[in-house]
């Protein structure tokens, strides 16, 4: 088996075959590599998801340090010293450097920092889906979405069934405004997995955007039946009711979203919005007020409020 068809297998989850063929390179793996390789074995033994990334990713990770010994059974030796073995352990080291300094420069808010740190990651491991992900929500921090998109499709030509990849991909495609892009996306995520509620909240909310409110209520629900504490799924499916002429059921999806999350501002904004239209004037104003107190730079909850004040 060469390296690509070994990365195809992992891709297609065909892990037994990976790890039989593994079994039979063992001898040759240099010694620092060995217990990593008894480790993966034994997570795999064990029973891993077809779909854990962590897994996925260190596995190839693996792949990618043992690359060498992979090649020269496919041409012949170089009398190069580089064509020695290089330690997965040396190399698997530096990726997690990296990837120690991207977090912690991401949690800090440092995001450029944490775009050099992760790319570095990925210059040392490249088949890291790990490291692609974070790099692509480092770049989705510093506002930069076309950079955060290619890191998104690295990860899927890695592992054409990185779910969560997928989402992330809607969600720029959403951000750049390219919202039938998002649904297909966003599609796909939830074909993988019908059961990440993110992706079918995702899904509600760009087909609410492009005028399905039918569709928008199906998949906010199917986010809710998922995960009932969801509460932004309840003001996209709030959204999606009020669009339909259902006003009660609106009003009862935003509330719901409150009962979850109180300080949760959108649910506000939306319920008074709701109040407004119904000529609920009293209770309407409350909630702009109450909305703009936790975020007061919204400009159309301003206006809004404004405008009933003066009535």
């Amino acid at each position: 088996m060469t390296y690509d068809e070994l990365k195809e297998q992992i891709n297609q989850g065909n892990y037994f075959e990976v790890f039989e063929f593994l079994d039979g390179l063992y001898e040759k793996f240099p010694e620092e590599d060995r217990s990593v390789f008894h480790s993966l074995r034994k997570e795999y033994v064990v029973g891993v998801s077809k779909n854990d990334i962590h897994f996925i990713s260190r596995l190839k990770v693996f792949v990618s340090g043992v690359k060498r010994i992979l090649q020269s059974k496919e041409s012949p030796p170089s009398s190069s010293s580089d064509s020695q073995p290089t330690s997965l352990e040396d190399h698997y080291d530096g990726y997690e450097k990296w990837m120690k300094f991207g977090a912690s420069h991401l949690k800090e808010g440092k995001y450029l920092e944490a775009v050099n740190a992760f790319q570095k990651a990925v210059d040392v491991m490249p088949e890291s889906e790990e490291g692609w992900s974070y790099l692509g929500n480092a770049f989705e921090y510093a506002k930069d979405l076309q950079k955060a998109s290619d890191a998104y499709h690295k990860v899927l030509e890695i592992n054409p069934n990185a779910y969560v990849a997928c989402y992330d991909l809607g969600r720029v495609e959403d951000g750049m405004g390219n919202i039938y892009n998002a649904i297909n996306f966003h599609k796909k995520a939830v074909k993988i997995n019908p059961n990440y509620a993110l992706a079918w909240n995702g899904l509600g909310k760009t087909y609410y955007d492009v005028g399905k409110n039918q569709e928008s209520l199906e998949a906010c629900r199917k986010a809710l039946d998922i995960d009932p504490q969801f509460h932004v799924a309840w003001v996209n499916l709030g959204r999606a009711y009020h669009n339909l002429y259902r006003p009660k059921e609106a009003i009862d999806a935003f509330t719901k979203a409150l009962e979850i999350n109180s300080q949760y501002d959108s649910a506000l904004f939306n319920l008074g919005w709701v109040y407004e239209t119904q000529g609920r004037f009293r209770e309407a104003i409350k909630m702009y007020q109450d909305g703009l107190e936790i975020n007061p730079d919204y400009e159309w909850a301003k206006n809004s409020l404004n405008k009933l004040l003066r009535r």
